[in-house]
């Protein structure tokens, strides 16, 4: 079991922290559990979800009964954790567990092609909506036709994980989702990217960011398409309205939209190298933390400079995209790459995602290695500690969540 070094200088409220990550064939979950007793004292468990072949997280989500849905993608037959057939080269793979991260149900979704699960939401009314992209055709549980290279999928389960649905939706090319959002009426918006013109379910001959409001019952409502720009996720707005966040020509790119997808004001941030956004939370002040990694130094509208190839850079905004604040971690490593942020009850966040370091190996192959890397920030971004893996793993830390 990996075990976390502590450099903490302030105690943290008592909470437990679940995170996955993919070494070589399987997943790994660990939770640990951060006391206010003495540093670096920690509880903790770690649960193996295993098949055969390659498996890989994407998301994961707390759940109503105190457990958590993990999603990702499993080229895994029957075998280890895996209790269902594989349906192609790759399917969608839910765990569901509980609180001590007993396994409950596991459940396996696709066609005879690809299918990669990038995102799964909670249903307000019970149940999940799962979302990624397969080049799948009618086969396994996939009810409609391809669109073209590669489509939008989603498939509504209940809390038991049995499909009640499934819906496909494309242009002439390849299009690809990355995340969904529910929304007040009971619908969702469904946030990815598209290289199809007019065809199919899209609307505009438009390149880029591509989303699709849909109703309860997946059927399309509208779509917009956002030229140069490469949509990551997707977070509401507390005016109704939603912030895509993504890339545009190695930046941080924010888009502003209302309710009907209108565009009410766009923002970039980066300097002169390969600044990319992976993540974006609400702030209590109306504004918003953006999250993602760096390579560019002192540039630009860039104001922090770069420790090392790459690092953690998150940017404080407004409400109106104003930049407030900026603050650069790195974790001493050759890489630091930024992937998930949540924001804690005192205000302040936690940053997490991997340390990567490149090492000669016996025959001189480059070998990486793996360390997992949380910044513990106040609600100014500055530095109150960080957590670290004392060992190498193989694998990066992708998602992690909080249970208060």
């Amino acid at each position: 079991m990996k075990k976390f070094l502590f450099t903490v200088n302030k105690a943290l409220a008592h909470f437990p922290l679940y995170h996955w990550w993919h070494k070589g064939s399987c997943t790994i979950l660990i939770f640990c559990t951060f006391t206010s007793i003495a540093l670096g004292q920690m509880k903790e468990w770690g649960k193996d979800y295993v098949g055969d072949k390659n498996d890989y997280l994407r998301d994961m989500i707390a759940t109503s009964d105190g457990g958590f849905l993990a999603a990702g993608t499993s080229s895994s037959g029957i075998s280890g954790s895996k209790s269902q057939a594989s349906r192609g080269s790759s399917d969608y793979w839910i765990v569901k567990a509980n609180s001590t991260g007993a396994k409950v149900w596991d459940k396996t979704f696709g066609g005879l092609g690809y299918d990669t699960l990038s995102t799964v939401v909670l249903i307000p009314s019970g149940g999940y909506l799962l979302g990624g992209t397969s080049n799948s055709s009618v086969s396994g549980d996939k009810t409609q036709a391809g669109k073209g290279g590669n489509d939008y999928w989603i498939i509504k389960v209940d809390v038991n994980g049995n499909k009640l649905w499934d819906k496909t939706y494309g242009g002439n090319d390849r299009d690809g989702l990355e995340s969904i959002i529910a929304t007040p009426d009971g619908g969702f918006l469904l946030g990815g990217n598209s290289h199809s013109g007019i065809s199919g379910d899209k609307s505009e001959d438009i390149a880029g960011g591509w989303i699709i409001k849909i109703d309860m019952n997946g059927t399309k409502l509208w779509d917009r398409s956002y030229d140069s720009f490469v949509l990551r996720t997707i977070v509401a707005a507390a005016d109704g309205g939603f912030l895509l966040g993504g890339v545009t020509y190695d930046d941080y790119s924010i888009i502003k939209i209302n309710g009907t997808a209108n565009i009410e004001w766009r923002k970039t941030f980066g300097g002169t190298s390969e600044d990319e956004l992976k993540t974006i939370v609400s702030t209590p002040d109306g504004g918003y933390l953006l999250g993602g990694d760096s390579r560019s130094d002192v540039s630009g509208n860039k104001t922090v400079g770069r420790q090392s190839y790459k690092d953690y850079w998150i940017i404080k905004i407004s409400s109106s995209g104003g930049k407030i604040w900026e603050r650069g971690f790195a974790s001493g490593e050759d890489v630091s790459t930024l992937e998930d942020i949540i924001l804690m009850p005192n205000g302040g966040f936690l940053i997490g995602g991997s340390a990567l370091s490149y090492n000669n190996g016996n025959a001189g192959e480059t070998v990486i290695r793996y360390s997992h890397f949380i910044v513990n920030t106040d609600s100014n971004g500055n530095d109150r500690g960080y957590y670290y893996s004392d060992s190498k793993v193989e694998g990066e830390l992708k998602n992690f969540n909080c249970y208060f």
